[in-house]
């Protein structure tokens, strides 16, 4: 049996102490992309609750007491919102990031809703995705060159609004089926989990994309690269998924949208001494906006990857806690509420396209590869 494809037992303990901690870091970019076995229903994120209140706070509240008697109203006191993103009153925020906004102080429950010019609610999920990061994912791109209203609200009656307006979408690309795009992953911005900016950009990871079906109906098939001489080639040792099995991309020239799905990924973490092991990272969803010039598609004008992992899959005592030390925090798992859970949202991801056709491979197709088994000479 190919040992890259198998399961470490759970109860396999870290040679040392000093190597756990250290290989912990390494250990959440794998998560991300490194071969998946395979596909199943696509599973929510769980919103956080949304405290009751509508008191409004201004800026103007977050002034410093400026009296000794500690009563003074533009003293706001206890958690308060201190940095946004977008910053108030932005222009140019990226239609389809993710919005975030993090507290002075660690806080449990807070919730961000987002309206647009007309006042009409826009369907978002709101996470808790740190001790004091909240963050907003919109259920689908926000439109382009348009203004619209946040809210967070927190401590059951205090809440801030602040506007900004989006960047204009990118222009139209016409047909993009057939197309295959390498998505530059260490290229992109992470805006959960908190943190993670001193990781992203480290990643050795290349994602293919292929768009396939008609423009009414998109499927994306994605496999495992590498860049070679200057072009990519497909990973055939990492099978292939297909966040499009159960339903079409949502295609909107330029933008597309793969539905919420859940992967099991295998990751490969002998060089930590712990074999390999199988995470599922629920409610995957990629989302993108194409680029092209006057001879067709060139690539990604932008992308984003979002999905979550349940930290007690891995077989990794205390791996919430030991990245704890380090300030990259765990948050409530759907279901039970346990914080042993962590979502992943790169942004601002770039990509090109990629002379290469994918092959769909199944996991037993690379288990039955002899190129696939590893290298044991000299061992």
């Amino acid at each position: 049996m190919d040992p890259r494809m198998t399961e470490t037992q759970a109860d396999q303990e870290p040679q040392e102490t000093a190597e756990a901690w250290r290989w912990a870091l390494g250990l959440i970019p794998w998560f991300i992309f490194v071969g998946c076995l395979a596909l199943v229903d696509g599973v929510g994120c769980v919103p956080v609750e949304e405290p009751a209140g509508d008191d409004d706070i201004t800026p103007a509240s977050y002034g410093d007491d400026d009296d000794a008697s500690g009563d003074d109203d533009d003293a706001l006191g206890g958690p308060y919102p201190a940095v946004f993103s977008p910053d108030p009153d932005a222009v140019g925020f990226p239609r389809i990031n993710p919005l975030w906004v993090e507290f002075s102080q660690e806080l449990d429950v807070a919730a961000i809703s987002l309206v647009d010019a007309d006042g009409a609610d826009v369907p978002v999920r709101s996470l808790r995705v740190g001790d004091v990061r909240f963050m907003a994912m919109p259920d689908e791109a926000l439109d382009g060159d348009a203004t619209y209203t946040a809210t967070v609200t927190w401590d059951g009656d205090d809440s801030f609004s602040w506007s900004f307006t989006t960047a204009a979408a990118h222009p139209s690309v016409g047909d993009p089926t057939g197309v295959t795009i390498a998505w530059d992953i260490p290229g992109g911005d992470a805006s959960s989990p908190p943190g993670a900016e001193a990781f992203v950009n480290q990643l050795p990871l290349t994602l293919l994309t292929s768009i396939g079906g008609t423009t009414d109906a998109v499927s994306v098939l994605a496999a495992g690269g590498q860049e070679v001489d200057g072009g990519f080639e497909q990973d055939l040792c990492v099978p292939t998924f297909e966040p499009t099995e159960s339903q079409a991309a949502l295609w909107g020239d330029p933008l597309l949208q793969t539905p919420a799905a859940l992967f099991r990924l295998t990751v490969d973490l002998s060089i930590a001494g712990f074999g390999v092991e199988v995470l599922p990272l629920r409610d995957v969803r990629l989302v993108a906006e194409l680029a092209a010039d006057q001879d067709g598609i060139t690539g990604l004008a932008e992308g984003m990857f979002v999905g979550f992992g349940d930290l007690r899959e891995v077989a990794l005592p205390g791996l919430c806690d030991t990245l704890g030390g380090v300030a990259i925090n765990c948050t409530p798992c759907p279901g039970d509420g346990a914080e042993q859970c962590m979502v992943f949202a790169l942004h601002g991801i770039q990509g090109v396209v990629a002379d290469v056709q994918l092959v769909p491979r199944l996991a037993a197709d690379v288990k039955a590869d002899p190129a696939c088994l590893p290298d044991t000479e000299g061992g």
